[in-house]
């Protein structure tokens, strides 16, 4: 007897998607598969230097796809200064996002997700705007889970203090530290719907 897949969509920017976030999510469906004995399927929906407008524009493709679970990380490109997306723009776009897919794909269970922050120690001026205000928008997240009743995965705290050994360019975790964080902290989320 065959077990049912268990499906998931991540849409997000670069700290999600592809070989920039070092592929961390196809490891959460392998490591998901092992520990229930069933199979797993990944769909990776976001695109690097995207922001919470675009995953709005786009979340039809979760939709359409009926997944399981989705989690949706915005939050570090809306935080940056000259992209200017303002928080409560940035939360409105968060809200609409879980209704459209409570409205067309009610049996998908939604993650919202904090991610990382900027490395402690970055020099690089284009990332220092965003140092201070991604826990603002960290906290919007936080503030439209609990309203809207929707699940969060928040790696953010554990990031906190993390330095260019973590994140080699600053910004996106290298896979050691992912492992310690994001990989189980997901992996665990997902599981309590196994």
């Amino acid at each position: 007897m065959t077990r049912d897949v268990f499906d998931f969509a991540c849409i997000g920017d670069s700290l999600t998607t592809g070989y920039v976030s070092r592929n961390w999510t196809a490891e959460v469906a392998a490591l998901l598969s092992l520990t229930t004995f069933r199979p797993v399927v990944c769909y990776d929906l976001g695109l690097p230097g995207m922001m919470s407008d675009w995953g709005l524009a786009n979340i039809g493709s979760v939709i359409q796809l009926k997944p399981k679970a989705v989690t949706i990380a915005f939050g570090m490109n809306d935080s940056d200064p000259p992209l200017n997306m303002p928080l409560a723009q940035y939360a409105a776009n968060m809200r609409a996002m879980i209704l459209a897919i409570r409205a067309n794909s009610p049996g998908t269970a939604i993650f919202l997700m904090t991610m990382n922050e900027i490395a402690v120690d970055s020099t690089n001026p284009v990332l220092a705007g965003r140092k201070a205000n991604v826990a603002y928008y960290y906290d919007a997240l936080r503030t439209v889970a609990r309203e809207q009743g929707v699940g969060l995965i928040d790696n953010h705290p554990q990031w906190r203090g993390k330095t260019l050994a973590d994140l080699s360019d600053g910004i996106h975790p290298d896979l050691p530290a992912l492992r310690q964080i994001t990989i189980p902290n997901v992996t665990t989320a997902l599981k309590s719907l196994l």
